[in-house]
């Protein structure tokens, strides 16, 4: 979006946050310097909590006189309450989804109804990116559409929090506690990354802080001039010849206003002016720009200037008092915390150039946990791209392949030398003198068991780099595995990450992450023909995959699995259906724990004269008569806390239908 928070946009905001110490120190970060905005939002906001109808018989009379008013969008099924944010080529509104359930949300809609014009190849970029991107930390997109007058909206989620900064120093939250927030943060970032999308417009105010019963989560918004790897040549162009962004958080490439050099090293850089400012309240380079006057002296600063380590400039700060009581310590503690390791983290996620920088946000992520661990950082410059690697892989080789190389032809040589000498000196000697001298033809057989030795060296130097190089290749497989692994359990995709592990074959570090995978399940109540399948459940439409029964034994992958980059266990669940004929079919969701529960009582509800059709059962409650009747064995009949619902989705409108009815 690019939002600037103007007046307007400033006082609704202050809206949506309930509490009134909270909304004054939204105010003070937001308004700053500026005392006279700060006044005025204080008595509109007092005022808008007062009935106030001084300005009714104005209002009365504009509309009499046919002077039109200010016209809020009409868009069916929605009713909108109030503009929240505007900015170059849409509006912002609260708004309330009346069905098919009622819930607060946002909506977008652009300025203009043209179809053709690049705002709207903007807006409809946007949205395909919001769409394709489920993740927490990331505000969701519900629905899409048109207004009454041919606008094209989005709704999505409606975050009702403070910008990061903000919410920290309102909780007064101390150095850890602030990096393990900005942790989060980059889970949403990597996860865009890893989707091809990158923000491009990364600050405080698009990073915001909701809370919820397990405690903040930060929701990352405005994804209007994101730039989406997949489609950028659609939505952009090959070089986008302008700048986009907020200045004060834009990296050196993004200055230079060639969309095609953007990547995911300009989202590092922008969130580490971010982790400067959440932890020393105060961007990189505030002082050198504030002393500059012309943009291009800005832009040249921001090129060129290398920022001072963070604690150095904490130490010259004049807030002192008020920047260690927001994080909770004294000041001197603050500059003891602030350490030369986190110097380092910060600086290198703000280094000029981009191969200097951190290259994914994983990266960071590993040396932030060092630091939070009191472990030493990776002091390693890591090869930052696929393109690197593979041609240090191809330079090495080479080089293996001429010494090698070198070493044959050197023998080679050898040889044929060690053969003029044996010609040459035969041509000479008598045949008594040859007789003599058989003896000392153990010399020449030396020098070819030499060159047999030599040459054998060679072989097997050979082989040993052809050895190294397949070990090299097989490390860079391994690890290009884990990482598809550990994406697909991210992703909450186990069953994907199940079916990659069967090709690993016998590879002992890959063996250990199929183990932490797959749990083992013994269902000693079900059929000897059933079939089991099982599907990643929030991956439509569902791939099933058939599994093999062993003794009624099945693998299934509901393991605990450590994934080492993020340093977190994740619990995978599956969608699981159990089919034999003559029963009625089963259909769940399972994770371990429910595994556990069902696993000694799992079975099929035989088919009867009077199951219906193209139905679904539906397991009744354990304890209200039972789920089981035991007289029956494996396949028990349906008992009246089983029931059946029609298989088929219906939509939101039949449902609506269907209960007014």
């Amino acid at each position: 979006m690019g939002i600037q928070l103007d007046e307007d946009a400033i006082f609704r905001r202050a809206l949506l946050i309930p509490s009134p110490r909270q909304r004054s120190r939204f105010l003070d970060h937001t308004c700053g310097n500026d005392k006279h905005l700060r006044d005025r939002l204080s008595r509109l906001l007092e005022a808008d909590e007062t009935n106030w109808s001084l300005f009714d018989s104005f209002i009365h009379k504009r509309c009499s006189v046919g002077e039109p008013l200010e016209k809020t969008p009409q868009i069916e099924n929605f009713h909108l309450i109030e503009k929240i944010g505007e900015g170059g080529m849409a509006e912002v509104y609260s708004a309330e989804q009346l069905t098919p359930f009622r819930r607060e949300v946002a909506v977008k809609i652009q300025r203009t109804s043209d179809f053709v014009s690049k705002t709207t190849h903007h807006f409809q970029s946007e949205k395909q990116t919001l769409a394709k991107l489920k993740h927490e930390n990331i505000a969701t997109i519900y629905d899409a559409g048109t207004t009454s007058d041919g606008k094209p909206y989005v709704s999505m989620e409606l975050v009702k929090g403070e910008p990061i900064t903000t919410f920290c120093n309102d909780l007064q939250l101390n150095i850890r506690e602030r990096l393990e927030l900005m942790q989060e943060v980059w889970k949403g970032i990597e996860y865009a990354h890893h989707y091809g999308v990158i923000h491009r417009d990364l600050k405080p105010a698009n990073i915001l802080i909701t809370e919820a019963i397990h405690g903040p989560i930060p929701k990352i918004i405005d994804f209007g001039i994101a730039k989406d790897l997949t489609q950028a040549d659609i939505r952009m162009g090959a070089a986008e010849q302008k700048l986009v962004g907020t200045l004060d958080y834009m990296s050196p490439e993004q200055l230079g206003g060639d969309a095609a050099e953007v990547d995911a090293h300009s989202d590092i850089y922008a969130l580490g002016v971010v982790l400067h400012e959440v932890l020393i309240d105060q961007i990189p380079l505030a002082e050198e720009m504030r002393s500059t006057e012309t943009l291009d002296a800005r832009l040249s600063c921001i090129r060129g200037t290398v920022p001072a380590p963070m604690s150095s400039t904490l130490k010259t700060l004049e807030s002192s008092g008020d920047l260690s009581k927001n994080r909770s310590t004294s000041f001197d503690v603050l500059t003891q915390q602030v350490t030369c390791e986190l110097d380092r983290i910060v600086s290198r996620m703000l280094a000029k150039s981009t191969d200097e920088r951190y290259a994914t946000i994983q990266q960071v992520s590993e040396d932030v946990d060092r630091f939070l661990d009191s472990r030493a950082l990776n002091t390693k410059r890591p090869i930052t791209t696929a393109r690197n690697r593979h041609g240090w892989a191809y330079y090495l080789a080479l080089l293996g392949f001429g010494f090698l190389l070198f070493r044959v032809l050197s023998a080679a040589y050898t040889s044929e030398m060690a053969g003029d000498d044996r010609d040459g000196g035969m041509n000479g000697i008598q045949t008594t003198e040859l007789d003599a001298s058989i003896p000392t033809l153990s010399q020449p057989a030396g020098t070819s068991a030499e060159l047999f030795s030599d040459q054998k060296s060679s072989v097997d130097s050979l082989h040993q780099a052809g050895s190294a190089l397949s070990l090299s290749a097989n490390a860079e497989m391994v690890v290009k595995e884990k990482k598809h692994f550990y994406y697909l359990i991210h992703d909450m995709m186990p069953v994907k990450a199940f079916e990659l592990s069967k090709s690993w074959g016998s590879n002992s570090e890959l063996r250990i992450l199929r183990q932490e995978l797959v749990l083992e399940a013994k269902f000693s109540r079900l059929p000897p023909n059933v079939e089991i399948e099982i599907c990643d459940w929030n991956n439509e439409p569902f791939a099933w995959q058939k599994l093999s029964v062993t003794n009624g034994v099945i693998e299934l992958p509901l393991g605990d699995v450590f994934i080492e980059p993020l340093s977190k266990r994740f619990k995978p669940s599956i969608r699981m259906r159990v089919s034999c004929p003559g029963y009625v079919p089963r259909e769940m969701i399972l994770n371990a724990i429910r595994l556990e529960t069902i696993v000694d009582q799992l079975q099929l509800v035989k088919k009867t004269a009077s199951t219906p059709d193209k139905m679904v059962l539906v397991t009744g409650i354990s304890g209200l008569g039972g789920m089981q009747d035991k007289s029956q064995g494996v396949g028990a009949s349906m008992t009246p806390n089983w029931f059946c619902i029609d298989q088929y989705e219906v939509s939101n409108q039949d449902y609506l239908e269907f209960v007014q009815d």
